[in-house]
């Protein structure tokens, strides 16, 4: 039973999210639970995983005392930092070749980004996790507002505006590596995992909007990472 929690805090509070810190229970597990467009955040993550993005885990469940299904990001790492947070406010860390490493090696959230329009890019949404090595590995955060894809399918491509820290990290062969794992995703597996989503959540029509713009997307972009210079 996840229930809120004071024990665990994202590091940016009062943001449009509108979410709280919770803990689950019986493993101990902690992580951030929002109400708003919850399936988005949980397609974009069960997406993510598909094609190896590092996306925090999201699980669909009951937050004790509060109506309805939240999607609960699982923390990422012991300490909740964002990029911009680093940058302000250790900024040491920010500019080491550690953290420019794990931000070359988060390119491939360009082409995901691509693919499931992300609109709300920014440095505040790369989640940094620190290993006792001192090796960094970051993650996308805040799925919300992406996957309004327009009927039939899926609308324009856009090259993602942001976040501001990959786009001038980019590593052309990870951008590569990423776009050939979509574009290698079955229409099968896209819809599975859209369909896997509660109908509390999303119904038989959202559905079909997600499975078609998702499907339609998939083969645009190429063309787009290869006019921003983003591939070999």
């Amino acid at each position: 039973m996840w229930k809120k929690t004071e024990k665990w805090k994202p590091g940016r509070l009062g943001t449009a999210s509108a979410g709280y810190g919770v803990q689950d229970s019986e493993t101990g597990a902690v992580g951030f639970a929002k109400k708003q467009l919850a399936h988005r955040e949980k397609l974009a993550s069960d997406l993510a995983a598909l094609v190896g993005i590092a996306v925090p885990v999201v699980a669909v469940d009951h937050v004790e005392g509060i109506e309805g299904l939240h999607a609960i990001s699982v923390a990422h790492g012991k300490e909740s930092i964002d990029l911009s947070l680093m940058r302000d406010r250790l900024a040491g860390r920010f500019n080491s070749p550690e953290v420019t490493d794990a931000l070359k090696r988060a390119s491939g959230m360009l082409p995901f980004h691509a693919w499931v329009a992300t609109q709300d890019l920014k440095d505040e949404h790369l989640v940094v996790a620190a290993d006792e090595a001192h090796a960094y590995d970051i993650a996308a955060i805040d799925f919300a507002y992406s996957l309004d894809l327009s009927a039939p399918d899926g609308g324009p491509v856009l090259p993602p505006a942001g976040p501001p820290s990959l786009i001038v990290n980019v590593d052309k062969g990870i951008v590569a590596a990423t776009l050939e794992r979509i574009e290698t995703v079955t229409d099968e597996q896209i819809r599975a995992v859209v369909q896997a989503l509660p109908i509390e959540l999303a119904g038989d029509d959202e559905k079909e909007r997600l499975t078609a713009g998702l499907i339609g997307r998939r083969g645009k972009i190429r063309e787009v990472m290869q006019k921003q210079g983003w591939m070999p």
